[in-house]
């Protein structure tokens, strides 16, 4: 499942990406032409900030994680 959202500032991309450790799959994250792991917070830092960024997980996890970045979310 894909979902959009917007990491406004680095405490944003901070918490996201705590949020995206505690899952035990893998979450990547796409900006413009680039695609990193969204459990990275070096990667989710180099993403522009300024747009708003899709993130991929696997269905099996999508509800859970949806509710649990509920704030980030601009729409899905």
């Amino acid at each position: 499942m894909v979902f959009n959202v917007k990491l406004s500032n680095s405490r944003k991309v901070s918490e996201f990406v705590g949020i995206a450790n505690s899952f035990p799959c893998t979450i990547k994250a796409f900006s413009d032409k680039y695609s990193v792991n969204a459990k990275s917070i070096m990667g989710m830092l180099a993403l522009d900030l300024g747009k708003e960024i899709k993130i991929e997980i696997e269905d099996n996890f999508a509800d859970s994680f949806g509710k649990a970045i509920e704030e980030f979310i601009t729409e899905k």
